[in-house]
Protein backbone atom coordinates (compact mmCIF):
# COMPACT_ATOMS: atom_id res chain seq x y z
CA UNK A 1 0.00 0.00 0.00
CA UNK A 2 2.91 2.31 0.73
CA UNK A 3 4.23 1.95 -2.85
CA UNK A 4 0.84 2.80 -4.30
CA UNK A 5 0.50 5.84 -2.07
CA UNK A 6 3.99 7.01 -3.04
CA UNK A 7 3.18 6.56 -6.73
CA UNK A 8 -0.06 8.53 -6.40
CA UNK A 9 1.65 11.32 -4.47
CA UNK A 10 4.40 11.53 -7.12
CA UNK A 11 1.74 11.60 -9.84
CA UNK A 12 -0.16 14.40 -8.10
CA UNK A 13 3.04 16.39 -7.54
CA UNK A 14 4.09 16.06 -11.20
CA UNK A 15 0.63 17.00 -12.51
CA UNK A 16 0.51 20.05 -10.23
CA UNK A 17 3.94 21.18 -11.43
CA UNK A 18 2.97 20.65 -15.07
CA UNK A 19 -0.29 22.54 -14.79
CA UNK A 20 1.34 25.41 -12.89
CA UNK A 21 4.09 25.69 -15.50
CA UNK A 22 6.82 24.81 -13.03
CA UNK A 23 9.92 22.77 -13.92
CA UNK A 24 9.52 19.03 -13.35
CA UNK A 25 13.18 18.40 -12.59
CA UNK A 26 14.01 14.94 -11.30
CA UNK A 27 10.65 13.51 -12.39
CA UNK A 28 11.74 12.31 -15.83
CA UNK A 29 11.28 8.60 -14.97
CA UNK A 30 7.68 9.30 -13.92
CA UNK A 31 7.00 11.32 -17.07
CA UNK A 32 8.43 8.56 -19.24
CA UNK A 33 6.32 5.85 -17.63
CA UNK A 34 3.06 7.58 -16.72
CA UNK A 35 0.34 7.31 -19.38
CA UNK A 36 -1.23 10.56 -18.12
CA UNK A 37 1.66 12.84 -17.17
CA UNK A 38 3.83 12.09 -20.22
CA UNK A 39 1.20 13.07 -22.82
CA UNK A 40 0.11 16.02 -20.66
CA UNK A 41 3.68 17.34 -20.56
CA UNK A 42 4.00 16.92 -24.33
CA UNK A 43 0.70 18.73 -25.00
CA UNK A 44 1.59 21.61 -22.66
CA UNK A 45 4.99 21.96 -24.36
CA UNK A 46 3.21 22.09 -27.73
CA UNK A 47 0.84 24.81 -26.49
CA UNK A 48 3.80 26.79 -25.13
CA UNK A 49 5.47 26.62 -28.55
CA UNK A 50 2.26 27.82 -30.25
CA UNK A 51 2.05 30.76 -27.87
CA UNK A 52 5.65 31.72 -28.58
CA UNK A 53 4.99 31.58 -32.32
CA UNK A 54 1.71 33.51 -32.21
CA UNK A 55 1.83 37.07 -33.52
CA UNK A 56 1.60 39.80 -30.95
CA UNK A 57 -1.71 41.67 -30.90
CA UNK A 58 -1.72 45.18 -32.23
CA UNK A 59 -1.34 47.99 -29.69
CA UNK A 60 -4.70 49.12 -28.34
CA UNK A 61 -6.55 45.88 -29.12
CA UNK A 62 -7.45 45.17 -25.50
CA UNK A 63 -8.76 48.72 -25.03
CA UNK A 64 -10.90 48.40 -28.16
CA UNK A 65 -12.34 45.06 -27.04
CA UNK A 66 -13.17 46.40 -23.58
CA UNK A 67 -14.78 49.54 -25.00
CA UNK A 68 -16.91 47.60 -27.49
CA UNK A 69 -17.93 45.04 -24.88
CA UNK A 70 -18.87 47.78 -22.44
CA UNK A 71 -20.89 49.55 -25.14
CA UNK A 72 -22.84 46.35 -25.88
CA UNK A 73 -23.47 45.68 -22.20
CA UNK A 74 -24.68 49.21 -21.58
CA UNK A 75 -26.98 49.22 -24.60
CA UNK A 76 -28.42 45.82 -23.56
CA UNK A 77 -29.13 47.13 -20.04
CA UNK A 78 -31.00 50.13 -21.44
CA UNK A 79 -33.48 47.94 -23.31
CA UNK A 80 -36.89 47.54 -21.66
Amino acid sequence: MSELRELLERHDRVMRLLLEGEPVLGQEPHLAGCPVCGPTAAKLAEVARWLLEAPRPRPGLLRDVVERTAARCCSAEERP
